[in-house]
């Protein structure tokens, strides 16, 4: 082969590739840009989480004085729990619309369909997502309201 190589295209020179070496090549920058989403979207998550997490204890300490008197009232730890689910609903819900599941799932099976073999990321997928994305966004922003609820009213009206 390197004879008539050389005989019929002398100026260019003879090279041997194994077929898996190709492969492995062609597909190494891929494995590197998965690796990157990985650890990007890992750090975005840790992230959100701290700054649900932050904002969450800000809400509670603000609305601590409120939960001291509406326990002074009366009220039980599981109503005011009760009182802040629907806060807690209501920021599962956004950290869902923020998600954008949607159009990242389309952006994904757009990019996936350039390969020879893919797979289809169906909505299950997206919905099981969306589900994870709301519960740990309510047993993060519930942390908060269980703690603030449990609080002494006499330590929380105190310096009023």
């Amino acid at each position: 082969m390197e004879k008539i190589s050389k005989h019929y295209a002398a100026a260019y020179p003879f090279e041997t590739n194994m077929l898996d070496q190709d492969w492995d090549n062609l597909y190494k920058t891929e494995d590197r840009f998965g690796k990157l989403f990985n650890y990007f979207s890992g750090l975005s998550i840790i992230i959100s989480c701290l700054g649900l997490f932050g904002l969450s204890a800000f809400s509670a300490q603000q609305r601590t004085k409120e939960l001291g008197v509406r326990k002074v009232m009366g009220a039980s730890v599981s109503g005011l729990m009760q009182a802040d689910g629907k806060r807690i609903c209501v920021a599962g819900i956004d950290c869902c619309i923020g998600s954008a599941a949607l159009l990242v799932g389309m952006a994904m099976n757009w990019w996936l369909k350039t390969y020879a073999y893919h797979v289809e990321v169906g909505t299950l997928t997206l919905m099981v997502a969306a589900a994870l994305c709301l519960i740990v966004s309510m047993l993060t922003v519930s942390y908060h309201a269980a703690k603030a609820a449990m609080v002494d009213p006499v330590k929380s009206l105190r310096y009023e």
